[in-house]
């Protein structure tokens, strides 16, 4: 897991095909070093994506060609992430809750 961030920084596209996602986490991993996004509509994605291009959600069931044109417009997509990380943090968390209950 050390040399994770590292295997990350050389690549451009996460690409996840699940049909059942458990949790946010490698999306948020991926976001984080920039990477662009190409996965399926499951889970957590809609809540993770603040910014949404046509390539980034593509459905469950999405036949290959679908696939690969996805892929290639992130590749192709030289814009530069505009990603909010600040709802994942530990403090956002504590004050929502706190919010919550007060």
């Amino acid at each position: 897991y050390e040399n994770y961030p590292k295997m990350l920084a050389r690549h451009k596209v996460f690409c996840s095909l699940s049909t059942l996602e458990g949790g946010p986490v490698p999306l948020i991993e991926s976001l984080a070093s920039g990477l662009k996004i190409v996965v399926t509509d499951t889970g957590h994605v809609r809540d993770v994506l603040s910014q949404i291009h046509d390539y980034n959600i593509i459905p469950i069931d999405a036949k290959v060609d679908v696939v690969v044109s996805a892929l290639r417009e992130a590749i192709a997509d030289c814009s530069i992430s505009d990603q909010s990380f600040e709802k994942f943090d530990l403090k956002f968390y504590v004050e929502t809750l706190h919010a919550l209950f007060n």
